[in-house]
């Protein structure tokens, strides 16, 4: 909106507050319009749920919001057939469909009837099982508990220094979860081919500008989508202290199917003993000692080899083998 020279004000949060009310304005006659044409024409909410139902056919998971949520909504939108098929066409074309449509419609609209009851029972069902899950989901406490204390802080020089030995060589490394990169940038120095992931996009952001090829991913996800023998030597780290046990040892079947034969594993984990008061708190449950992750390699078969840190928060690094 633009006033009259006369008219402007002086204060620039009054000509704020002023355009920020014409804005509302506007968008209240716009709405106010849409809802009259809609009840003037009931043809214009049947092409508009069309359009939502091409775009639930077409677009991503996670387009509008987060997966689980968007995916049952797009259900219950899906969810109801109608039973008024358009009849748009050239004019002879478009009578004889006009004249078929009421032939037909008092059977269609019977079956289609039954058919939408069936379906919003359905629909009812599923919201009610996501309630459930959500549900269980915090009374088991399953979710991602970094929320509540922020990032989990990288290794220091020490390790790194300790896990750039391990790994040295021409080998094809994946580095879970990379933060900003220090380690990624170390073992790409000594010689490796290394990519970092990391499901926190803004923490890779400084070994991007960097130019480190560090990903923005859930390290566990990434890790399922790599075909078996595709990396040469995996580094743990970071991500591991929110797991629980049962994620560990999904996570260390994962690591026998998609790396080489005998690839090495590296795991940077600190141990829980050794957490403050609130880390205590707040992991409860997650995350294990490196000789706990020793018992649970050497269960599945690996061979490890405990490799001391001084001066850091990792004691040891983990170094294991699947043969």
């Amino acid at each position: 909106m633009f006033l009259p020279v006369a008219e402007q004000p002086s204060d620039p949060a009054a000509l704020t507050d002023d355009v920020a009310t014409y804005l509302r304005r506007i968008r209240a006659e716009i709405n106010a319009e849409t809802q009259l044409r809609r009840l003037q024409d009931p043809e214009i909410a049947r092409q508009e749920a069309e359009i939502e139902r091409a775009w639930a056919a077409v677009a991503p998971p996670g387009a509008t919001g987060p997966t689980d949520t968007m995916l049952l909504h797009r259900t219950e939108q899906v969810a109801m057939i109608d039973v008024h098929v358009p009849t748009e066409g050239r004019p002879g074309v478009r009578h004889v469909k006009r004249l078929i449509r009421k032939l037909s419609f008092w059977y269609f609209s019977y079956v289609v009837g039954q058919i939408n009851t069936f379906h919003n029972v359905v629909g009812r069902y599923l919201r009610s099982l996501q309630e459930r899950i959500e549900g269980l989901e915090e009374v088991m406490s399953t979710g991602d508990r970094t929320s509540l204390m922020g990032p989990i802080a990288e290794p220091g020089p020490p390790t790194v220094s300790v896990l750039t030995d391990v790994v040295a060589g021409p080998h094809r490394v994946a580095v879970l979860s990379c933060g900003s990169g220090e380690l990624v940038d170390a073992l790409n120095a000594g010689g490796c081919s290394v990519y970092g992931v990391d499901g926190d996009a803004n923490r890779i952001l400084p070994g991007v500008s960097r130019g480190l090829d560090l990903r923005s991913d859930d390290p566990v996800s990434h890790l399922m989508s790599l075909s078996p023998g595709s990396v040469d030597a995996v580094v743990l780290q970071g991500f591991i202290e929110v797991l629980s046990p049962e994620r560990i040892q999904h996570l260390l079947l994962l690591l026998k199917e998609r790396m080489t034969q005998s690839g090495v594993v590296a795991v940077a984990a600190t141990d829980p003993a050794q957490r403050t008061s609130i880390e205590r708190d707040l992991l409860a449950g997650r995350g294990a000692a490196p000789a706990t992750w020793a018992y649970l390699i050497e269960r599945m078969g690996g061979r490890v080899t405990m490799v001391p840190v001084s001066g850091d928060r990792v004691p040891e690094v983990i170094v294991a083998r699947f043969d």
